[in-house]
């Protein structure tokens, strides 16, 4: 799957991309576009002109002039909420084999290059080392309330100020968000003034809160986009199931990034219906009840609102398993 992300977004479509926003980024450190600044000083100007490359291919879906592609924008930033969500839980779970010092710079890496590229070799490397079956493996109370402090000022509240006010500057901070929200699940601790018992006092009935409130979200954000197509199916697929044949020459910026999304998309909630089924599911049975819901979910309530059901079973069969092995010790 990351292969064929990779030929897609920088062979197949990135250099009509690069062509369509040649006004954009034409000249290292000049003045012709709002994305051109000194990122890292001045310093490095060919490193700076492919991140202004980047805020700017991904700043052409949220201009006015793009609003056709907004339903979708919308729909996949809010999905895209459970992406960031997961992994957190899992690497500040109790016998984690995943750390926050690998998980921040790989999240961040994804936005790069694509969480498409990025997602399925992490989820690879991962997924024979995280827990299927539960020894113990809650999470804390306060890695729990760290995990949605970072998430809902890290990510949510930019993501809203982003869609409301797409400025350069929140372009750029919202392309960052994966080392914000890892800052301030760092300062999280220093910056409350609870007990410490909370961080040895198990914390899923928050998790399960927020997998609960990323449901509510996205599948608000799925149905009025929906209403935005006049729940037309055939409209819903057009705008997520990605395009398989080339770009069309003379397609717009918005419309060949809004291509690359969709891959994205694909390829991330892809991922993740395989992760979530192979570390939930415990017969055939489960397994194909998950990936069927997670296909009917995706167009019912959105692919955000369809894993978050499935990662909050995780959780919970979690927590039984973790308090059926203390009984028994």
């Amino acid at each position: 799957m990351s292969a064929i992300m990779a030929h897609r977004a920088f062979v197949t479509l990135d250099p009509p991309l690069i062509a369509a926003r040649q006004p954009f980024c034409h000249k290292p450190l000049g003045d012709e576009s709002p994305y051109q600044l000194n990122y890292l000083g001045g310093h490095f100007p060919a490193v700076e002109k492919i991140i202004c490359a980047i805020n700017a291919a991904f700043g052409v879906v949220l201009q006015p002039d793009a609003k056709l592609y907004r339903p979708f924008v919308w729909d996949f930033i809010a999905s895209l909420w459970v992406y960031v969500t997961v992994p957190l839980v899992e690497s500040l779970r109790g016998g984690s084999q995943i750390s926050l010092t690998t998980l921040i710079p790989v999240q961040f890496a994804a936005q790069a290059l694509t969480g498409g590229v990025v997602l399925p070799v992490f989820w690879i490397l991962l997924l024979f080392r995280l827990p299927r079956e539960a020894k113990g493996e809650t999470i804390s109370k306060g890695n729990a309330e760290s995990i949605v402090f970072a998430i809902t000022y890290g990510y949510l509240f930019i993501s809203i100020i982003l869609l409301l006010r797409p400025t350069v500057g929140m372009i750029i901070l919202w392309q960052v968000f994966p080392l914000v929200v890892g800052g301030l699940i760092v300062l999280y601790p220093r910056l409350s003034s609870h007990s410490t018992s909370r961080w040895h006092t198990p914390g899923n009935d928050l998790i399960y809160s927020l997998y609960a409130l990323i449901f509510i979200t996205s599948t608000t954000t799925h149905l009025h986009s929906l209403l935005s197509l006049d729940y037309s199916f055939a409209k819903l697929v057009h705008m997520w199931i990605p395009r398989m044949v080339a770009p069309i020459p003379g397609d717009s910026p918005a419309a060949l990034m809004v291509d690359i999304l969709q891959w994205d998309a694909a390829v991330i909630f892809g991922s993740m219906m395989i992760a979530a089924t192979w570390l939930t599911a415990k017969s055939s049975r489960e397994r194909i009840i998950i990936v069927g819901w997670c296909v009917v979910g995706s167009v019912l309530v959105g692919p955000g609102g369809a894993l978050s059901v499935v990662w909050w079973w995780r959780e919970k069969r979690l927590l039984v398993g973790a308090a059926q092995s203390g009984q028994r010790s």
